[in-house]
């Protein structure tokens, strides 16, 4: 946090105080530069210059820094760890599963066949006309959101297997508006395994579990 208030969440670079902090995502960080500020030109990165920007403030060939450029005192693997970030921030892998630059993908194991398919066609029609609503006043800070649903037929074994379906394969970030099936303890022990959190499950008899699930809201 430290170093995205300077060079942004994404590692892109941003204007503070009259200074231009340089973007720090690895190809930005390998390729040649020319200072906007001072005109100067730097080598591109390696692995080892980068920790010592990072810790004594100086560019590849050795020039220091600008003096708003902390100094960090890590430990070797803390700074390891921050350099293998670099080369990977800012890009799809930098996001949790199910989010992009542009889509928030979210499922909901609902049960479109069986007694309840009533129940679960309502459920993802509602949901798809919100999420529709939504997208349409520019989603979510420039995200859209893609509604994912699978099968559970409203039967305890099957919502597990729909909710395994949808965070392992589908890859979704979140479920939403899931319908819970009588014994929900297999899908809510799965969700707090997995940390794939659940808004808004709907259920005929609701059961809160004791202590409560932290990824169920």
């Amino acid at each position: 946090m430290p170093c995205a208030n300077c060079h942004g969440l994404l590692g892109e670079g941003l204007k503070e105080g009259g200074l231009e902090p340089s973007p720090v995502d690895w190809a930005a960080l390998t390729a040649p530069r020319t200072s906007p500020l001072t005109g100067r030109r730097r080598r591109a990165h390696t692995d080892a210059t980068a920790a010592l920007s990072i810790t004594s403030a100086v560019a590849p060939d050795g020039v220091a820094l600008h003096q708003g450029m902390p100094r960090y005192r890590m430990t070797p693997q803390q700074l390891s760890a921050v350099v293998a970030y670099l080369k990977k921030i800012g890009g799809d892998a930098d996001s949790d599963p199910g989010v992009t630059r542009e889509v928030v993908r979210v499922g909901a194991a609902l049960p479109l066949t069986g007694a309840h398919a009533a129940v679960g066609e309502s459920i993802r029609e509602t949901l798809a006309a919100y999420f529709a609503q939504v997208n349409e006043r520019g989603g979510a800070y420039g995200r859209r959101f893609e509604l994912v649903v699978e099968d559970s037929r409203g039967e305890p074994a099957a919502t597990l297997e729909a909710t395994r379906r949808l965070v392992e394969s589908r890859r979704v970030f979140a479920l939403v508006g899931s319908f819970e099936a009588g014994g929900a303890a297999a899908v809510n022990e799965f969700l707090q395994k997995a940390e794939i959190p659940l808004v808004g499950p709907v259920t005929l008899s609701p059961r809160p579990s004791s202590p409560p699930n932290p990824f169920v809201f």
